[in-house]
């Protein structure tokens, strides 16, 4: 291939040299469809330029001061390479004839801006499916106007974007070989734009969002823009939400440097136009047109931006409407595109603690016990709460409603887990729903509601079939494709068959705990963990430990299994206040049988395969337990195994003061549980709505010291450290800080991963832009 190649041009055979955001762009321009003409400069142009000017050498021998960065955070080291890598490119000179050649075709383009954009070649990152969208985020764009000077300087801004901190570090994590990276480089006329967006494709529903001018503002989360739901099959579902559009940006009519805050510069949109939408009905339907042709030549498209031009050289079937990018992997939905609440319908509220939205019959019960033989299948559940003890109740129900608990009360994280819809702290939930009557609940917005919101032909299947209607959380929330790996491990929470096939697809480095009571549901729900302990039924459990414990370790090898034993009391209990109940290591002084099953059946699965499992030890109290746990882990054998670990969860005040004492004793991680750590040390119950919606979490900042204290000691003591997150949306300053302070793990639930995930890569690259 030529070092230059024109997108009209692009067939497969250059797919390798142009990067998949020019191809698939080439693409759609092959079918006639709106794209801006422009011009490939072949990512075999930088190897060239980099090898001309000895930098790749220059780079690699700066890269051994900081190879351990990661560990001993020497941010400043990486912060001098990136330096010395974009002072090496900007200094350099292109070749005189690459660089007459370049003029020549912008030339052509026959416009006065151009923007300069990456195209990276994803088959040369480790193997890994680096999708386009990703790499806009580390790469940014620039804006030159169209003279010889400009153009060279913009590109080589865009090649020394490689290099930049950020970029350097999440090159290190995906084990780059930084002489291979490859880059082709995107020349496309820019004009002013009436208004713009983007288009996100689930199934045959197409989320789109605009705003004024060019889609800058939009990029940069400086507005809320209008929202459309289309369904592109019948076109007749348009739900329309009007957002406010204060800022837009144009181009700046005499641009002197290549650098997009020069390029652009921003505007107020006249006060009619903030309100009213940006996308007329004709234009909404034009673009919807646009949308379905895009699909149907290319099917693997599932995310689209797109502009209305002031001045465009298109067909005009196409309203002005230009496409500007195109990729194969959609960014999340934005939480705004969650079910909009129809305030008519409503019978109450409350907060969402577990996704999903379900239309069927409400049975009522003031309080649960371990004998209630009316709680059927299928059935919304409402009630006061829901402990621990009735977990093997609740596998079967379609829904459940509570008066009391926040969103990480016992409650919300088995609905979570279980994956039923769920909504708690419903104030007056039992006296003012009536058992029998058909409701609707949406667990993602909190809402319980009359059924009248739901099509009639769902509700006529619910009655047939008594099956629950619910929305995955898939349908409103994309998987991130291809993540960036992250220096602070992300683990998931889960207990479930059911949850292994979704977690294997999330970017996460295991499981960080893995609860033995949820996996003994199906157990209880036979008979009582008490009688499951007599000599007669103990081998039927051990089986049934060996079988589901093993399944997990088998589907996740290599990653590590964090398996954290029963933290679950055996017999009568103070159940008014389960921080005084038998629960925890505890127990095990009281009535060490399960445990010790526990500990045969890890012992079978280690001898059977190596395996990836490790132990925690739930709610410990004192050194006693722990030494009397860590002499029966000694005694079944399990520490003759490399890879075996026992580790604590730190939950009890008490153990802050006491970690180096127990990591003497010989404690090998420390796993924060975040809710019994907080609700004990700010004296209130998990399930206490009131002083839930105090926001005391986190946030506090008895709690921030807490959690800073037990990660020093245990960086002083250079064991691991986790913790365990109950918050479905996270918490951004939280997780920033946890970053700051460098906790090595943190396990979430499924539900919360990508937003966990997003807001860890977003604390790093703070972290890192800071030096």
């Amino acid at each position: 291939m030529t070092n230059l190649c024109w997108l009209k041009r692009v067939g497969d055979l250059e797919r390798k040299w142009v990067g998949e955001k020019a191809f698939l762009l080439s693409q759609v321009l092959h079918c006639n469809l709106p794209v801006f003409p422009g011009f490939v400069i072949s990512s075999q142009v930088l190897q060239k330029f980099l090898t001309n000017v000895e930098i790749s050498s220059s780079l690699i021998s700066n890269l051994a001061p900081f190879t351990d960065y990661l560990n001993s955070n020497n941010y400043q080291a990486l912060q001098e390479l990136a330096i010395t890598s974009r002072r090496l490119i900007l200094n350099s000179s292109l070749p005189i004839d690459l660089q007459a050649d370049i003029f020549a075709a912008a030339k052509r383009l026959g416009s006065s801006q151009l923007i300069i954009r990456s195209s990276l070649i994803d088959h040369q990152i480790s193997g890994q499916d680096f999708q386009d969208h990703r790499s806009n985020i580390l790469i940014n764009s620039q804006i030159c106007p169209t003279n010889s000077r400009a153009i060279a300087l913009a590109i080589k801004l865009v090649w020394a974007e490689l290099f930049a901190v950020k970029n350097l570090f999440y090159w290190h994590q995906l084990d780059i070989d930084f002489s291979q990276r490859q880059l082709a480089i995107l020349i496309q006329p820019i004009n002013n734009a009436i208004a713009s967006g983007t288009v996100t494709i689930n199934s045959q529903t197409a989320y789109i969002e605009a705003t004024w001018g060019l889609g800058y503002s939009l990029k940069q989360g400086e507005v809320d823009p209008d929202r459309y739901r289309i369904n592109l099959s019948s076109e007749q579902n348009t739900i329309k939400s009007i957002g406010s559009k204060r800022r837009g940006y144009h181009l700046v009519e005499k641009p002197s440097l290549a650098n997009t805050t020069i390029g652009l510069e921003a505007y107020s949109p006249t006060k009619e136009n903030q309100q009213r939408s940006v996308l007329s009905q004709q234009q909404l339907e034009t673009l919807t047109t646009l949308i379905k042709k895009v699909t149907n030549s290319q099917a693997s498209i599932a995310y689209l931006e797109w502009i209305l031009a002031t001045e465009v050289d298109q067909d005009q079937n196409y309203g002005g409407f230009v496409i500007t990018q195109l990729n194969s992997q959609a960014p999340n939905l934005q939480e705004a595109w969650l079910t909009q609440e129809n305030q008519q319908n409503i019978i109450l509220k409350g907060i969402p603690a577990s996704p999903g939205i379900v239309t069927q019959q409400v049975f009522v019960f003031q309080s649960l016990t371990d004998s209630i033989d009316s709680l059927k299948k299928n059935i919304i559940l409402a009630t006061k709460s829901v402990e621990p003890q009735h977990i093997n109740l609740l596998p079967n129900l379609a829904g459940i409603i509570t008066e009391q608990g926040g969103a990480t009360s016992h409650s919300a994280i088995i609905a979570r887990e279980l994956g039923i819809p769920a909504v708690v702290a419903a104030k007056n939930a039992t006296s003012l729903l009536k058992t029998g009557s058909l409701i609707t609940l949406d667990g993602t917005q909190g809402i319980v509601s009359n059924p009248d919101i739901v099509a009639d032909s769902q509700q006529a299947d619910n009655s047939q079939n008594n099956k629950p209607k619910q929305i995955p959380v898939q349908e409103t929330q994309q998987l991130p494709a291809s993540p960036i790996p992250l220096a602070t491990k992300l683990l998931i929470t889960i207990s479930q068959f059911s949850s292994i096939e979704q977690a294997k697809k999330l970017p996460i480095k295991g499981v960080g705990l893995l609860r033995s009571e949820f996996m003994l549901m199906k157990m209880l729900s036979v008979r009582s963990l008490d009688d499951w302990l007599q000599p007669q039924h103990q081998p039927v459990l051990l089986d049934y430990l060996i079988e589901v414990i093993g399944k997990f370790g088998q589907e996740f090898s290599p990653k590590p299994i964090y398996y954290r034993s029963l933290d679950f009391p055996l017999g009568k209990t103070n159940q008014d206040n389960p921080h005084q109940s038998h629960r925890g290591t505890y127990a095990y002084l009281q009535n060490s049988a399960f445990f010790e099953l526990e500990l045969t059946a890890l012992a079978k699965i280690m001898e059977q395969t190596p395996s990836n499992i490790k132990l925690i030890l739930p709610f410990v109290r004192s050194l006693r337990e722990w030494q009397f746990c860590q002499n029966l882990v000694r005694q079944s054998g399990l520490t003759k195994y490399p890879n075996f670990q026992l580790w604590i969860m730190l939950e009890v005040p008490s153990l802050i003061f006491m970690l180096p004492e127990y990591i003497d004793a010989g404690v090998q991680g420390v796993a924060i549980g975040m809710n019994d750590l907080t609700h004990l040390l700010l004296g209130i119950n998990r399930e206490h709505t009131a002083l839930n919606k105090q926001n005391l979490t986190g946030n506090s900042l008895a709690i921030e010291r807490a959690i800073t204290q037990i990660i020093q000691i245990t960086k002083e003591n250079r064991i691991p450290c986790s913790i365990c997150l109950s918050d479905q949306g996270g918490n951004l300053e939280f997780l920033d800080k946890l970053v700051r302070w460098g906790i090595n793990m943190i396990s979430v639930e499924p539900q919360s991963v990508v937003n966990i995930h997003n807001q860890i890569m977003q604390a790093e690259r703070k972290l890192i832009e800071d030096f």
